[in-house]
């Protein structure tokens, strides 16, 4: 990799630059009059980024907030801003897809413009607050309040920026943060290795800290979520595992010792699976009792025309995340931006 470190370095400076930009006014910054929550990272893919803004999503309707989501809708085969209801997958990527299925009444849009995207959104409904997917790094837009998420695995001050490492600009950015989220944690993380996160972060004062862990609720029948029959019984079971995603270890640490035998078909993060994929898949499932996927994947293969005997053998494994400490600290604080800076809120 040292060999691509001049080239990291070069990528990062430029970065720098734009930043610079940015921060002097010298780039136009837009500010909307309601609050909008960004959820990003330094690093590309495998934060955990779409359970985050899920767990965001739920927090915020529930005190009757109303809602909306702009993502860019990585992968689709479509550009310009589309309203992610009533849309295939792949015209608006698997992501936002998901989210508008778990959240029916939240208006999901995609635009790779957030700018754009956000005034359409104002344009069609008002919300009172609007979710950023992944926009870290899309300073077009100002945030009222950044969520810099950063994996236990890999955070970023043990990384590199791009190509010799995953970084998108260099750790320095992590500054514009409000709040950072170290994620995909062990559920019985230590208070000293909390610690001893929060001494390399280097975090500035007005930055809180907080951990996060998946969570793997039980299992559903593809296509049926929320009206699924009871989940299987993996112990005496040959279970295939069928999985594009970032970084997959954290599903495959938990599945493994639940299953008898547990294989693995792993591909890229937001892999659309070919014809001949598919096909190997069909017969692949055959000698399974069950297939596993994600419900990131689950979104993708609703664009295929699956057999009844692979249907029959396919779940769905839902992920949630859970708050290791200060949970009521960290939902007060999302709850007290929205309110404080909310200029439309709707009363009955």
């Amino acid at each position: 990799m040292k060999i691509l470190l001049p080239l990291a370095w070069l990528y990062g400076c430029i970065m720098q630059i734009r930043n610079w930009l940015f921060d002097h006014q010298w780039l136009k910054q837009e500010r909307f009059a309601l609050p909008i929550i960004n959820v990003g990272n330094l690093a590309v893919g495998g934060t955990g980024k779409t359970p985050h803004t899920e767990y965001l999503l739920r927090l915020l309707t529930e005190e009757g907030w109303q809602c909306a989501m702009l993502s860019r809708g990585y992968g689709r085969k479509t550009k310009g801003y589309r309203r992610v209801q009533g849309c295939a997958p792949d015209e608006v990527g698997d992501e936002p897809w998901q989210v508008q299925q778990h959240f029916p009444t939240v208006r999901v849009s995609v635009c790779e413009r957030r700018v754009e995207g956000i005034r359409k959104l104002m344009e069609e409904s008002l919300p009172e607050v609007i979710l950023l997917d992944d926009a870290y790094q899309h300073r077009y837009v100002q945030a009222g309040l950044n969520l810099l998420l950063t994996d236990y695995a890999r955070p970023y001050y043990q990384d590199a920026v791009m190509p010799a490492g995953r970084l998108r600009e260099f750790k320095s950015g992590a500054h514009r943060a409000h709040l950072v989220i170290v994620t995909k944690c062990p559920p019985d993380l230590s208070e000293a290795a909390m610690h001893e996160f929060e001494e390399r972060l280097q975090l500035l004062p007005h930055q809180q800290l907080y951990f996060t862990s998946l969570s793997y609720g039980p299992l559903y029948a593809f296509g049926q979520c929320g009206d699924s029959p009871k989940a299987p019984q993996l112990d005496q079971a040959r279970v295939l595992l069928l999985c594009g995603i970032a970084r997959p270890q954290s599903l495959i640490d938990y599945l493994q010792p639940k299953c008898q035998t547990l294989h693995k078909d792993l591909f890229r993060d937001h892999h659309r699976f070919s014809a001949k994929e598919m096909a190997a898949l069909e017969k692949k499932a055959e000698s399974y009792d069950y297939v596993i996927t994600t419900e990131k994947d689950a979104a993708r293969l609703a664009d295929y025309p699956l057999s009844p005997a692979l249907r029959s053998r396919l779940w769905v494994q839902p992920v949630t995340i859970s708050l290791l400490k200060n949970a009521n600290q960290f939902n007060q604080t999302i709850l007290n931006y929205v309110t404080e800076n909310s200029r439309n809120r709707k009363v009955d």
